[in-house]
């Protein structure tokens, strides 16, 4: 148990991780291999051709997200909670906030959203007698309160990859904003707000399913790729692509 704050301390990060896996692994926990120190699973049983998933935990810093079985929930959790002392703790039946964003629980359904922070974005105020310049530079105060605001609109990414794109092109305008760049701002505020109450669903999906498929949908061409012409004459170089890649499944 820390005997006073760690935060600013120059191996704060590195000791409390280090600890904190040593406490889930003392209680019989399998580290991931490829998230080391944030997520740790148990399964029922030491052969891996033979076991089942029981328990797994998610770490951000000191914030633990828990699932598992009944059983896992009955041995093993009252364990956990006695070897790190939570001083807070929600028992997920009811709405909870777990680094930012809500999570809501039902029968088959898992639903993250960031509504509270959404509602609390605000507009740049635009003083009236510019707000028709659009292509006056903004003042220095106003490139400020962009690039802030610009960040806070960023973590509503965690569940809206629907604004990904507008806040993108924003971020890239912030060093040479001009009064329409600030209007572009508040045009995404109003959407953020407007659709604060949008997330993310998770249900389960049924791999073992004979009716189940997985299809790619490649909608941009390679980024920084070369064009694959063939019988190119001596010295040609191949046609350059400038743009994108992106994949939905």
């Amino acid at each position: 148990r820390c005997k006073r704050s760690v935060y600013g301390l120059n191996d704060a990060p590195n000791l409390w991780g280090r600890s904190h896996a040593r406490g889930m692994l003392e209680n019989g926990a399998c580290e991931s291999k490829l998230a080391l120190r944030t997520l740790f699973y148990w399964f029922d049983s030491d052969s891996k051709a033979e076991c089942s998933l029981i328990g797994i935990v998610g770490t951000h810093v000191d914030d633990d997200l828990f699932a598992g079985t009944a059983w896992w929930k009955t041995h093993i959790l009252p364990n956990i909670r006695r070897t790190f002392a939570y001083t807070k703790w929600q028992d997920g039946v009811r709405p909870y906030v777990h680094i930012g964003r809500r999570v809501t629980q039902s029968p088959g359904l898992v639903r993250l959203d960031q509504e509270e922070y959404g509602l609390g974005l605000k507009q740049i105020e635009i003083p009236k007698e510019r707000r028709s310049k659009h292509s006056e530079s903004a003042s220095p105060a106003e490139i400020s309160a962009l690039r802030a605001s610009s960040g806070k609109i960023a973590w509503l990414l965690k569940t809206r990859m629907d604004i990904s794109s507008r806040l993108c092109g924003l971020q890239q305008a912030i060093t040479t904003a001009k009064v329409a760049t600030l209007h572009e701002h508040n045009k995404l505020v109003v959407q953020c707000v407007r659709d604060s109450w949008q997330g993310l669903t998770f249900v389960p999906v049924q791999f073992w399913h004979p009716d189940f498929r997985v299809m790619a949908v490649n909608d941009f061409a390679f980024m920084n790729a070369y064009e694959a012409v063939e019988d190119l004459p001596p010295g040609t170089e191949p046609a350059k692509i400038e743009c994108q890649q992106g994949f939905v499944i």
